[in-house]
């Protein structure tokens, strides 16, 4: 008997080893860069920190050596199209989930960047647990997922009401989130102009509007260092400059400059410039 559970023991060992050197020997031909593939259904995403690779916008693996349940990755879609990282060409932007076994699907937010030989995956942004896709947008450089997801505390099986926007950016070969926003704080697209007696935000939609920049904002010095940097060379040293901003709009202030105008606006992040843009 003990001769049996012996080799019992050794036979799951053998296999654990089995698949340790297999999952090692597989990530190393890999390596720990993203690589490129002829269309984003068949490239490779860093996924919680792992590389997953998609064929046919599918992939799977085993959860652990010996296991039935595996971790399906999949190629949801909502796809937008777009310049994500500013080369003039045209990257996608789509979502995945991510099923392990469990009730979960887990859904994220990734971009497929166009690059000479194809296309390169990028990590992936975690969205939620069984949420409700909506739109996918590339903006000025900006990814916009709207989504809807459960408030707190309610049940699973509650079907997801509350809208909810990712906002995210490619800087530095990553895919990053915008801080996270606070309570009254938007995303808005707008022109800036920041002078002497003129600092002003007006906002796509807006334009009869225009917005006091307060001079206590959290962003203030960014914009306007940003802002004098860009219109250094200009003939105009009032000329607008197209901008996307984080803030709250707020009552203008009750004296200074600032007292003219109907609204203020406190800027919390300048998410980017963008002098091309347009609100259209």
């Amino acid at each position: 008997m003990k001769n049996v559970i012996g080799i019992v023991v050794a036979l799951v060992l053998l296999a654990g080893g089995f698949y340790l050197v297999n999952n090692y020997i597989y990530h190393e031909k890999q390596g720990d860069t993203l690589v490129s593939a002829a269309d984003p259904k068949n490239a490779t995403y860093r996924i919680d920190g792992a590389l997953v690779t998609l064929r046919d916008g599918y992939a799977e693996e085993d959860i652990a050596p010996g296991s039935a349940s595996k971790k399906i990755t999949r190629y949801f879609g909502n796809e937008a199209e777009g310049d994500i990282d500013g080369d003039g060409t045209t990257d996608s932007a789509f979502l995945l989930t991510q099923d392990s076994g469990g009730s979960g699907t887990f859904y994220y937010a990734t971009v497929a960047r166009k690059v000479e030989n194809g296309f390169e995956g990028s990590n992936a942004i975690l969205l939620g647990d069984r949420i409700a896709p909506q739109t996918t947008e590339i903006r000025d450089g900006i990814l916009i997922v709207n989504y809807a997801e459960r408030a707190d505390g309610e049940a699973m099986s509650v079907a997801p009401s509350l809208g909810k926007s990712l906002y995210a950016t490619y800087q530095d070969g990553q895919l990053t989130e915008i801080a996270p926003l606070g309570k009254g704080e938007l995303v808005l697209w707008g022109n800036a102009v920041m002078g002497h007696e003129v600092r002003t935000f007006t906002p796509c939609g807006m334009k009869e509007n225009e917005l006091w920049v307060l001079g206590n904002s959290p962003a203030y010095a960014k914009l306007l260092r940003a802002y004098q940097d860009w219109v250094a060379p200009q003939d105009n040293p009032y000329k607008s400059l197209f901008v996307i901003l984080a803030g709250r709009i707020t009552d203008a202030p009750s004296d200074g400059f600032g007292a003219d105008y109907a609204q203020g606006f406190s800027a919390t992040q300048l998410i980017k410039i963008a002098p091309l843009g347009t609100c259209k």
